[in-house]
């Protein structure tokens, strides 16, 4: 019986340890966490985006807002729907093609677009199909981005 008894408390003693140690790694493994909201950071620009359709055109400027703490470096692209050829145009040479974007310079080649400023023009040409598709179904999307810079002459260093 002592035998049996001890045979008993082992068995008993193993299984409460297992069972208090398979309640942890079950919650090891089954929790998790969740975030939720965001935040705003306002670095101290403030530009916008105008545009206006021109016939076939759609007429692109960008405006850096005159209490901006900043000048920002910009670019401009341009999205249309799948077969619908776009092409593209500035109103004077402060637009320059590097790969897909077109970068902003003013008349003095310097890349910073001033607080207070407005690009010139940058036109997007849509070439329509014979069959017009209607209005719904048709749209092109013109994305800008700007960033802040530190001018210095030549050399534009993104903001730390």
């Amino acid at each position: 019986m002592k035998k049996y008894l001890s045979k008993l408390l082992l068995v008993a003693a193993i299984l409460s340890i297992v069972a208090v140690g398979v309640g942890e790694a079950s919650a090891y493994f089954t929790t998790y966490a969740e975030a939720s909201g965001g935040t705003t950071i306002n670095l101290g620009d403030k530009t916008k985006i105008e545009e206006k359709m021109d016939g076939k055109d759609k007429v692109v400027t960008i405006i850096n807002d005159a209490n901006s703490d900043q000048p920002v470096y910009v670019r401009v692209k341009a999205f249309g729907p799948e077969g619908i050829p776009l092409s593209y145009e500035g109103s004077d040479s402060s637009w320059v093609q590097d790969g897909d974007y077109w970068y902003y310079r003013d008349a003095n080649g310097d890349k910073a677009l001033e607080p207070g400023e407005t690009t010139p023009e940058f036109r997007v040409h849509i070439e329509f199909p014979e069959e017009t598709p209607d209005a719904e179904d048709f749209n092109v999307i013109v994305v800008y981005e700007t960033t802040l810079s530190d001018w210095d002459g030549d050399i534009i260093t993104s903001q730390s």
